[in-house]
């Protein structure tokens, strides 16, 4: 699979999971990094976090606590996995987009690792559709982009399918990583996934 076309995934959940203005989402960010720059974990090159995907009236604090700990100068890629709540399918999905819009600027996705990945058993192709009805991945990209400002970062999309059991998760979840580092050696993977609620524990790694 290898996209012929641009296609952009719209932030559907932005003015009701959290703020669609983008002065007013960029402040709500801002606000909340400042705060969670007290509870940063590391100073050199955070390899993945677990972090919440609620909306932001819940999850904010928490998520920012964690994305503190990225280094943007370190970072040239990131991976953000997170499971599906409407689209049932075994293994992983691939995005059909190309890029994914924020309120803050759009995202390209690193439509060669999506090409590679297509080629592994276990990943999925998902349409538009069920790209833009997922909330868990799209949760985290207001923050990546705020994180990482004008500075050029490539996004690798993945959603987890409520089929997957332990050994597909494994293989699937891992390969990402495998192909990242392969094509380059200054990959910051920031993975988000399986977390509910404000109160999950943040994880760095």
């Amino acid at each position: 699979m290898e996209p012929t076309s641009k296609r952009v995934r719209k932030a559907s959940h932005a003015g009701s999971w959290y703020a669609g203005a983008q002065s007013v989402l960029s402040s709500d960010l801002e606000k909340a990094l400042s705060t969670g720059s007290d509870s940063k974990l590391s100073e050199g090159l955070v390899k993945g976090v677990i972090v919440p995907h609620a909306g932001y009236r819940f999850s904010l604090p928490t998520a920012a606590c964690a994305f503190v700990s990225v280094n943007p100068d370190l970072c040239t890629r990131v991976i953000v996995m997170g499971p599906s709540h409407h689209a049932y399918f075994q293994g992983c999905g691939l995005p059909e987009c190309t890029s994914y819009s924020t309120p803050l600027g759009d995202l390209e996705v690193d439509s060669e690792a999506v090409h590679e990945l297509a080629k592994v058993s276990g990943f999925v192709q998902l349409d538009q559709e069920a790209e833009e009805a997922e909330h868990s991945l799209e949760m985290q990209l207001p923050l990546v982009r705020q994180v990482f400002g004008a500075r050029k970062v490539k996004l690798l999309p993945i959603m987890v399918g409520r089929g997957c059991g332990r050994d597909c998760a494994r293989e699937c979840c891992g390969r990402p990583f495998q192909i990242c580092e392969r094509q380059r050696d200054d990959v910051c993977d920031l993975v988000g996934l399986l977390s509910l609620g404000a109160q999950v524990q943040v994880h760095v790694l």
